[in-house]
C-alpha cells in the first residue's frame, strides 16, 4: 500500500475515533425539517415532561469504542442537534452514564425527543439555542435585584471591553461570538471576575450582585442555574427599572 493510502487510512481512523456513536429512531417523521430554527430545551433525569409534549422519537448517544471527545457539553450538543433534525424542540434524558476510570471515557445518554408548543413553560436546568449555534454565538443574560448597594452601578467587561452596566432591578441579554474562554469582570473599590468558556448556542446567566465594602461596596459576579435565574429575572421585569438612579463607583 502506498504511503498516501496509509495516511488517508490513518486520517479516517482518527476522525472515526473522535466521534461518538449516535442512534436515533423517529416515530413521527411529520415534524422533520432541514431548517433548524427553534431552540431545543433539555430536561434532566429529575425534570418533568409537560403533558402537552408529543413524543416523536428516541435517541441514544454512546461510545464507539475509540471516542475521546465525549464530555457532557459535547454529548448534550449532539442530542440537541439530532433532536432539531427530527423536528423536536425538547429532549428528556431518561438514562445517563458518566465516564469511569476503567470503562468508557464518554458521557452516554438515552433520551426521548418531543415536540412542544413554545408557549408552554418548561422548567429545565439547561438551555441551548439552535439558531445561535448555527451563527456561532453565545447569549449572556445579566441581571441584578439586590437591596445592598441598590444605588451603586458598575460596568461589566468581557475581557477588556465594557458590554453593559449593572444596576438595581435590571436584566439584559447580550449576544456575542462564541470565542471560547473569556473573562468577565467588574470593578468598584475592588474587582470581581470569573472565567467562562463560551460554546456556540449556549445561554449563560450571570447575577451581578454587591457585597459589603469599606466605601461603595464590592461587585460580585456569579453564574446561576437557568431555572433560578429565570425566576429572578421574571421578578425583576415586574418592577420598572430606573436607569438614572445608579451612581458611579
Amino acid at each position: 500500500m502506498k504511503k498516501s493510502s496509509w495516511l488517508l487510512l490513518a486520517a479516517l481512523l482518527l476522525v472515526c475515533s473522535c466521534a461518538q456513536r449516535i442512534k436515533m429512531q423517529v416515530s413521527n417523521p411529520g415534524y422533520q425539517t432541514d431548517s433548524v430554527t427553534a431552540p431545543v430545551r433539555v430536561l434532566s433525569l429529575n425534570d418533568t415532561v409537560p403533558a402537552e409534549a408529543v413524543l416523536i422519537g428516541t435517541l441514544k448517544i454512546g461510545d464507539n469504542g475509540f471516542s475521546k471527545s465525549g464530555n457532557l457539553d459535547t454529548t448534550l450538543r449532539l442530542a440537541r442537534e439530532q433532536a432539531a433534525k427530527a423536528g423536536g424542540n425538547l429532549v428528556k434524558i431518561t438514562w445517563h452514564k458518566a465516564p469511569s476510570t476503567f470503562g468508557s471515557s464518554c458521557h452516554r445518554i438515552r433520551a426521548n425527543i418531543y415536540r412542544l408548543d413554545s408557549s408552554v413553560p418548561v422548567e429545565t436546568s439547561v438551555m441551548f439555542d439552535s439558531v445561535h449555534y448555527r451563527n456561532g454565538e453565545s447569549v449572556l443574560h445579566f441581571f441584578r435585584k439586590a437591596p445592598l448597594g441598590a444605588w451603586v452601578g458598575y460596568n461589566v467587561k468581557v475581557n477588556d471591553s465594557v458590554v453593559t452596566r449593572a444596576r438595581n432591578n435590571w436584566a439584559e441579554e447580550i449576544v456575542i461570538p462564541a470565542t471560547g474562554e473569556i473573562t468577565l469582570s467588574a470593578t468598584t473599590e475592588s474587582t470581581s471576575s470569573l472565567i467562562l468558556n463560551l460554546q456556540p448556542g449556549y445561554h449563560y446567566y450571570i447575577r451581578c450582585g454587591m457585597k459589603y465594602g469599606a466605601l461603595v461596596g464590592r461587585p460580585k459576579l456569579e453564574i446561576v442555574e437557568p431555572s433560578v435565574a429565570k425566576a429572578e429575572i421574571e421578578a425583576i421585569q415586574q418592577t420598572a427599572p430606573d436607569p438614572d438612579t445608579d451612581t458611579e463607583p
